[in-house]
């Protein structure tokens, strides 16, 4: 174009700054790649196409220099746009034809896509941003012409007074002090009255933060403020599709509409009564924490007991679900005293599910709630005989089957009861990602009626309002959004809360079940049973116009384009660790690389360039990494000793295409000694796809040698993804059983250890490999795939993990070919 329209500020915040613009001319030539850049003021001049040239803008911030924080394609800007600059590292791409080049020079575009890393800015700093637009010339080049400079600066975190306000400040801090002395004054009239009304209070208070918010969980303990909240009546649903603009709006100018619709919910129902939560038998003894009322008009009362005061009382209350009255009982996790009265609300409710929200540990070893099943074999409660028949093992959660019996009952009466225990939910705030809690909750309504004949559904955490309170509404939207295709967030909490004191305890997590929903209509229905799954790969692959990239290359592009939030690389990009990388460009992220033990006299010893990754079953099921270099064979060992793995699968050969792919870091004839480590090769056996090496190593320490196995598979091209999917199902199934044999047989007490996968930069092969591997077992249990979940959970704990299209679409024809060796798919069903 020959003039792209300057930016426009609407907001300018401590970390991001949101411009908006109106659409650029296309009469000089269809534009394919907008593009913000932002820069240090300091490192500016007039013009950005000759100050900022094509070559010098990067990918991230992490130096200083110029790059790009947002690009987006032609479609995605068809009217005025709105775009935040330092959106918590979210990233975007655009794709550039092969034959780009700049619009003064003739040099080639290095790279046929842009990526952009949108991070959040720096408070207090001078940033010049423009915006550059590719637009392709009659000559079949490319071009870009740039905007202005627009200069702002950011604001600071937290504004200090002026000196000319130091009177002011005065004044302010003496009135402090007497809001404060009234204050104390109310709480100790508050308390000698609570002490009279509950005689000795030893419970405790959960806690709720000013105005009931709590950035934490529903777990700390506190002192509720206690001022009133004028409740919104009512507000409007949501359509689906507007959600995602609406979230934007509501999470401006710090959250401010987030905020202002929580502090309006309905804090305690005054309409309602909680005398037996008060009744001085229950209230100490039965209650967890003492300001989560259980109110009366909607508690689950027991069947009572002869003689026993009080004996229908639990701290737990029915709670609608989407059109469907008292699908849920939101409890509280039963304390050990209240043990036999939990069974026997879930013997008396008919209830055949229950959903765990918590551990029985947290923040540190405080108890959070009592455990009410055995670890094997069976255990009583009171009347109840509890077995436990299977856990099955996932790496978010447990499904555990119990068999309950009562005394009294017809001898060969029980009752048969899923127990779902989520274990990703962190001490404080809220899991990290929406679709993790998304795939437990569509895992739970997979396995359960959607209007159970046998009994509601018992929901808990700790105090059974929180958690509880998100899981819930979670659940209703997902049926709403179905039926209506709307969602009605703030209506629907609004109406638990009259049942039960506050349900969805935190701002974050309201907010949190905002995302969920969201998440849920872009990318929710990326799960195909098995026997849709051939229909479903066939549509993948069609084209529409011989132009057009497929299905399946757009949904790759997307899980490959999804924002990462936690994208650190610190210890990485140390100095002394750079030179233990074969490229910059893959390195593992902090909050997941596996750290090695420390060497006396070398404070980089640390660091591999290794990352720990999800399994289907565990965590830290497998550990990704890059082929061992010279300088880094000792630190292969050392992961291999440390970790106590007993396989390791090699998807590369030393060489290919003439460059070295891996060093050769194992002994043939004679042993080898790394360090402190030493190892021989005790055997060597050529498979047709594959060579089995099987290693004895021993420390010098003292420590017992071990056994280690490493699978070096020959059937991977050096271009491409294999021709033949049975050499890698087959590589799959042959490391699984040699590493699950291997812990029956060395491992005493059946400790789990992860399977080392690496190829050249360990992330590439490594990822089709290790995804391969969790979608073949959940095939198995759960009778679905989903390659597009599976792939962006990859790519959050490792940068670029698996390449391209191609890989993605290997991954479907290897699901499909194993299948196929299943007679109608009878063993998954």
């Amino acid at each position: 174009p020959e003039e792209v329209p300057d930016l426009n500020v609407a907001d300018v915040n401590s970390t991001f700054i949101t411009v908006t613009l109106k659409p650029v001319s296309t009469d000089n030539g269809p534009i394919s790649c907008y593009e913000f850049v932002v820069a240090e003021r300091s490192e500016v001049g007039t013009d950005a196409d000759n100050d900022v040239p094509f070559s010098s803008v990067k990918e991230n911030s992490d130096d200083g220099t110029p790059y790009r924080a947002v690009v987006m394609n032609h479609d995605e800007y068809t009217a005025q746009k709105t775009v935040i600059i330092g959106a918590e590292g979210n990233q975007s791409t655009c794709e550039l034809p092969r034959n780009s080049r700049r619009k003064r020079a003739s040099e080639l575009v290095s790279s046929q896509t842009l990526t952009a890393r949108n991070d959040p800015l720096t408070s207090a700093n001078n940033y010049s941003i423009f915006l550059r637009v590719y637009v392709l010339s009659t000559d079949g080049k490319y071009t870009y012409s740039s905007s202005d400079y627009e200069h702002y600066q950011t604001k600071p975190t937290k504004e200090e007074p002026s000196s000319s306000g130091a009177a002011l400040a005065v004044v302010l801090i003496i009135l402090i002090i007497v809001i404060i002395g009234i204050v104390i004054a109310i709480f100790f009239v508050w308390r000698k009255r609570s002490k009279e009304n509950y005689a000795e209070q030893d419970g405790e208070i959960i806690a709720l933060g000013e105005n009931g918010i709590n950035d934490q969980t529903d777990s700390s303990p506190g002192i509720n403020s206690g001022f009133e909240i004028t409740v919104i009546k009512k507000l409007d649903p949501i359509n689906i599709d507007e959600l995602g603009n609406c979230i934007l709006t509501k999470h401006q100018n710090s959250n401010r509409i987030f905020k202002q619709e929580f502090m309006s919910l309905l804090d305690v129902n005054k309409d309602a009564t909680h005398e037996a939560f008060s009744h001085e038998t229950n209230y100490q003894e039965k209650n967890r924490y003492i300001n989560i009322f259980c109110y009366d008009h909607s508690r689950v009362k027991l069947e009572e007991l002869e003689g026993v005061e009080q004996s229908d009382y639990i701290n737990a209350n029915y709670i609608d679900g989407y059109k469907q009255p008292n699908k849920f009982i939101a409890a509280q996790g039963p304390k050990t005293e209240t043990l036999e009265d939990h069974w026997r609300m879930i013997w008396e409710q008919k209830t055949a599910t229950i959903i765990m929200l918590a551990r029985c540990f947290e923040d540190g070893g405080r108890e959070k709630c009592a455990q009410y099943w055995p670890d094997e074999g069976s255990q009583k409660f009171g009347q109840f005989t509890v077995h436990l028949d299977s856990t099955a093992e996932c790496s978010d959660y447990l499904i555990r089957k119990f068999r309950v019996t009562k005394e009294g009952e017809e001898e060969g009466t029980y009752r048969s009861i899923n127990q779902f225990h989520y274990l990703a939910w962190p001490d404080h705030g809220v899991p990290e990602y929406p679709y993790t809690l998304l795939a437990f909750v569509k895992r739970i309504r997979q396995m359960t009626p959607p209007k159970p004949e046998k009994g509601n559904i018992i929901v808990h955490c700790s105090a059974g309002v929180g958690r509880t309170g998100t899981y819930i509404t979670i659940d209703a939207m997902l049926d709403r959004l179905k039926e209506e295709k709307t969602v009605d967030i703030y209506n629907f909490v609004n109406s638990m809360r009259l049942n039960r004191r506050l349900l969805v305890q935190t701002e974050v997590q309201y907010t949190f079940i905002h995302h969920a929903m969201h998440e849920e209509h872009l990318y929710g229905h990326t799960e195909i049973p098995l026997a849709d799954l051939h229909q479903y790969f066939r549509r993948l692959r069609l084209k529409t116009h011989i132009d057009d990239n497929s299905p399946l290359h757009n949904e790759f592009k997307t899980a490959a384009t999804l924002p990462i939030r936690i994208t650190k690389c610190i210890d990485a990009s140390k100095e002394g660790n750079k030179e233990k990388n074969r490229t910059r460009n893959y390195l593992p992220y902090d909050h997941n690389r596996v750290l090695l033990e420390r060497l006396v006299g070398d404070e980089n010893s640390t660091y591999i360039n290794a990352s720990y990754i999800k399994g289907y079953e565990r965590k830290n099921m497998y550990i990704a990494t890059q082929a061992p270099m010279e300088n880094t064979v000792h630190d292969f060992w050392r992961l291999v000793w440390e970790s106590l793995t007993a396989t390791v699968i090699m998807l590369t050969d030393l060489e290919e295409k003439g460059n070295e792919m891996c060093v050769k870091f194992w002994p043939e004839e004679e042993p080898q000694t790394f360090g402190n480590l030493t190892v021989e090769l005790a055997s060597e056996n050529e498979e047709e796809d594959y060579t089995v090496h099987n290693f004895s190593l021993s420390s010098t320490e003292g420590v017992s040698g071990r056994k280690v196995t490493m699978f070096r598979f020959h059937g991977w091209p050096e271009v491409g993804t294999p021709n033949c999917c049975e050499s890698v199902i087959d590589l799959v199934n042959v490391a699984h059983e040699h590493q699950q044999n291997s812990e029956r047989e060395e491992s005493p007490d059946h400790s789990r250890h992860p399977i080392v996968v690496f190829c050249h930069t360990g992330v590439g092969r490594t990822a089709v490999w290790i995804a391969l591997s969790i979608l073949m077992e959940r095939a198995r249990a759960e009778g679905v795939v989903d390659v597009f979940q599976t792939v962006r959970t990859l790519r959050q704990q490792r940068q670029h993990m698996l390449h391209d299209a191609t890989q993605y679409e290997f991954l479907y024809q290897a699901v499909l070919k194993h299948l196929d060796t299943f007679d109608q798919y009878a063993n998954y069903r």
